[in-house]
């Protein structure tokens, strides 16, 4: 048996598609609602779970509703997700806290969300996630939603942290997703002022960092300084290949642009896929295959002679 946890709040449009998934799964289900005023919570006890108003920061009310369980292991969802695949491996699990795989728009994130219960607890009031991170993969998919706008939220929690690198990151992270580019830079630039260790935070953020120096600003010089910062450390991820492609392309030497892409395609076939890297699916094979016949193009029109 596993006990699965929802945080509702004002979730009406999608709940619906995520209880029904979970009922292929033999689980108990524990609702906290943070304050729903549009019926999400009388859809949660239709369908036969128990509900938990609580107005506790989301890391504490997650950590309240496992508490709650009666069981050894612990799965959650957002309202919006659907699991998609992988029911029956829900009562066959043993062993460390498992990473399934999250599928939004072409992106594969791997979060845990499957623990035994005392193994591990949420931190981070807004962005809440599982610690410590002693994890192993499992094959359970599930379709994802695109997070919510927390910035109300993430400014509450400056303000009371105002030195936590932490904060700053997640903020870069949700200014990135509202594209207030300017703000993004800053925050990122904060976070990596205050955090310089290589580890995921830092490799993604300047992974955006560059992105956003070189298709917004053009500044090809520092995006490419970002790239092979993260390429030194994860030098299997076609992501990255294919940005510092991008950089030499922008520059007008397409010829040097398809070697970078090359190497997407030909280390990304070598990056282990349990690693806690996101994997953007296109950028494999369908993009730096398309960038490579683009600059051969470029080069048979322009340059004959390069080409």
């Amino acid at each position: 048996m596993i006990t699965t946890h929802l945080l509702i709040k004002n979730d009406l449009s999608k709940i619906e598609a995520t209880l029904e998934s979970l009922s292929a799964i033999d689980c108990e289900v524990l609702v906290g609602d943070l304050g729903s005023t549009d019926g999400t919570a009388a859809v949660c006890q239709d369908h036969g779970h128990k509900v938990f108003p609580t107005n506790l920061p989301r890391d504490a009310a997650r950590n309240k509703l496992a508490g709650l369980s009666k069981t050894d292991w612990q799965f959650y969802v957002e309202p919006g997700e659907v699991v998609s695949s992988g029911h029956d491996l829900f009562h066959s699990l043993e062993g460390k806290s498992k990473r399934a795989y999250i599928i939004t728009d072409g992106m594969i994130t791997k979060e845990i969300r499957l623990w035994k219960k005392g193994d591990c607890k949420f931190v981070n009031p807004v962005f809440e996630s599982l610690q410590p991170d002693d994890s192993e993969p499992v094959n359970i998919f599930i379709v994802g939603v695109e997070q919510p706008n927390y910035l109300l939220d993430l400014l509450k929690w400056k303000e009371q942290s105002p030195h936590l690198a932490e904060v700053d990151y997640y903020l870069a992270c949700q200014y990135l997703a509202l594209k207030d580019y300017p703000k993004f830079l800053t925050h990122a630039n904060y976070y990596l002022f205050k955090d310089g260790n290589p580890n995921y935070p830092t490799i993604m953020t300047r992974y955006y960092l560059a992105q956003i120096n070189l298709h917004v600003n053009r500044n090809v010089h520092e995006a490419t300084r970002n790239l092979i910062y993260c390429l030194a450390h994860k030098p299997l991820m076609s992501e990255f290949w294919c940005a510092l492609g991008d950089c030499y392309y922008r520059a007008g030497v397409p010829e040097k642009a398809v070697e970078f892409f090359r190497m997407a395609i030909e280390l990304g076939k070598d990056r282990p896929t349990d690693d806690p890297y996101p994997i953007e699916l296109a950028k494999y094979d369908e993009y730096p295959n398309k960038m490579i016949d683009l600059c051969r193009s470029i080069l048979k029109t322009t340059y004959p002679y390069r080409a």
